[in-house]
């Protein structure tokens, strides 16, 4: 199940703190810095932000944007804080069918290659019909080694 974010704000961002520096922040980062998440009390620049819950527990975090003139959505962050919990699963699904049911035009997310969730992006993306595109030396990892990164396209109307 997905909630406002706000609603659960102190645990979200506490849990985003412990994973400072790990390599969950390097895939939902897309490098090596880490930054403190501050929940936004407003939806006023596109940005929502939602957390996926397990019960009374928060399991893990996700936030796009959506431009309504183009009707697009960018910019997705994704985090567990419960690796291999299904519930992850359940919440991401159940955002896709909330933008599907704002009638998207264009969907983009972008990934580090080795995330270990690229089979599901890869699913959800053929699923749709989208493209994958790979770039390559995009980044560095926290061992200095450049790492290729994807971008995700789907064109849902």
């Amino acid at each position: 199940m997905i909630v406002p974010a706000i609603t659960v704000k102190d645990e979200v961002e506490k849990l985003f703190k412990q994973q400072f520096y790990t390599e969950d922040m390097f895939y939902y980062v897309g490098g090596v810095d880490s930054f403190p998440l501050e929940i936004s009390q407003s939806t006023d620049n596109g940005r929502y932000e939602w957390a996926i819950m397990d019960g009374d527990k928060v399991v893990g975090f996700i936030a796009y944007v959506i431009d309504w003139y183009s009707q697009g959505v960018y910019n997705f962050g994704l985090i567990s804080f419960d690796k291999g919990n299904p519930k992850v699963g359940i919440g991401i699904k159940d955002v896709i069918k909330l933008l599907l049911s704002y009638h998207i035009h264009r969907i983009e997310w972008k990934m580090i290659c080795g995330n270990p969730v690229e089979r599901h992006y890869d699913f959800w993306c053929k699923k749709f019909g989208g493209k994958k595109i790979e770039l390559r030396d995009v980044t560095k990892d926290y061992q200095g080694n450049f790492r290729n990164s994807v971008i995700y396209e789907v064109i849902l109307t």
